[in-house]
C-alpha cells in the first residue's frame, strides 16, 4: 500500500505519518507478551490508538548503542528519565516503543519497552526548526520532543 500511495503522488513523510506502526509495533508484537498484544498491539491494529518508534536523542542523534536515557527498576515498575526528540508522530501517539538502556554499555545494554504516553511524568512538546528554502510559513518543518524528569 505504501508503494501505491507514493506513485500515486503521495510523500514519504504521508506515508511515514499513516504507517507509524510499522516501526513501532513490530518489536513489541516480537516479544510476544500476551497483555502487551492485547492492550497496545490489538487497539494499533484496529486503528483506535498510535504507536511511534522513539530512539533519537537530543544529544546523540541515532547512535543506539550510545543511549543514554535509562530504565531503573523500582520495585514492580521501571523508571525512565531521559529525553527523546525527532519522532514520528509523536504528538498523535498514544504509546511510544523507547529504546533506553537497562545494563551494561553499547548495543548490549538496550531494552525497549512500550511507554504510555499518558502516564503521570510523560511530556510532549512541539518546537520549530525554522522552515525549508521555498516554503511558505505555513509548511514550516515542525518536529516533536518528549521526556521524563
Amino acid at each position: 500500500m505504501a508503494e501505491e500511495i507514493i506513485l500515486a503522488g503521495g510523500s514519504s513523510g504521508l506515508v511515514a505519518a499513516l504507517f507509524t506502526h510499522g516501526i513501532g509495533l513490530p518489536h513489541l508484537v516480537d516479544a510476544g507478551d500476551p497483555r502487551l498484544i492485547d492492550d497496545v498491539a490489538r487497539p494499533v491494529l484496529a486503528g483506535e490508538a498510535i504507536i511511534s518508534l522513539a530512539v533519537t536523542e537530543p544529544d546523540g542523534g541515532s547512535d543506539v548503542a550510545g543511549i543514554r536515557t535509562r530504565a531503573e527498576r523500582e520495585g514492580d515498575v521501571y523508571v525512565v528519565t531521559g529525553s527523546k526528540m525527532y519522532i514520528t508522530s509523536v504528538t498523535r501517539a498514544d504509546f511510544f516503543t523507547t529504546a533506553v538502556r537497562t545494563c551494561g554499555p553499547g548495543a548490549g545494554g538496550i531494552s525497549l519497552p512500550v511507554i504510555d504516553r499518558y502516564l503521570p511524568g510523560v511530556e510532549v512538546n512541539t518546537f520549530n526548526l525554522g522552515s525549508f528554502e521555498g516554503d511558505g510559513e505555513e509548511n514550516q518543518n515542525q518536529r516533536s520532543a518528549w521526556w521524563w524528569p
